[in-house]
């Protein structure tokens, strides 16, 4: 099994930073993922560890005034490689997606601790307009799970991070799903 952990920063030594301090113990040979860290502010054990930090370590200032960056919304989602040619297997890519100016966050479908094995596909992004420019973009996942994001205005980034999948099937979607209607969605053997 292998085990990641995951921390919101890494700043000091505070409540939060014991438990991980103890997961560390725990799981030795467990990464750490976080937004930031400032080297040599937390327990040895946790240093001893490979941190990995998110873009809003190289930010300008982050150390010091990383709350001002959470608004920067990074997400990871697997998406269907739509590139494939006629004869070719289905496949999936790891991507990022990162939403800028966002003002709120809602889920559905997804808790904290939820088994982190456990895909969610992006099968759609949707957005319902509020006072001009700022509204509400809506991240739809397999499994009924949704992220709502209430936004200043769009800015949005994908990029393909890495690893590419073969999978078993293709994603079909009705073709004939009217503007703001959800389509029907299922699944075409390859």
């Amino acid at each position: 099994m292998r085990v990641a952990l995951v921390h919101d920063w890494l700043t000091g030594m505070r409540g939060g930073e014991r438990v991980l301090e103890s997961l560390v113990g725990l799981f030795p040979t467990a990464d750490i993922f976080t937004l930031v860290h400032i080297p040599g502010s937390v327990a040895p054990a946790i240093e001893a560890r490979p941190i990995r930090t998110s873009f809003i370590q190289r930010l300008p200032g982050a150390p010091r005034r990383f709350r001002q960056y959470l608004p920067l919304f990074p997400l990871a989602v697997r998406r269907f490689d739509w590139s494939i040619r006629d004869g070719e297997a289905p496949r999936r890519r790891l991507a990022g997606v990162h939403f800028e100016r966002v003002l709120g966050v809602r889920t559905r479908g997804i808790a904290p601790g939820q088994d982190s094995e456990a895909a969610l596909s992006l099968l759609a992004v949707t957005f319902e307009p509020g006072d001009a420019p700022s509204g509400t973009v809506t991240l739809i996942f397999s499994g009924g799970a949704a992220i709502r994001l209430d936004v200043e205005c769009i800015e949005v980034r994908m990029k393909d991070l890495g690893p590419v999948w073969e999978t078993e099937s293709l994603p079909a979607h009705a073709a004939d799903a009217q503007p703001g209607e959800s389509p029907s969605l299922g699944v075409a053997p390859r």
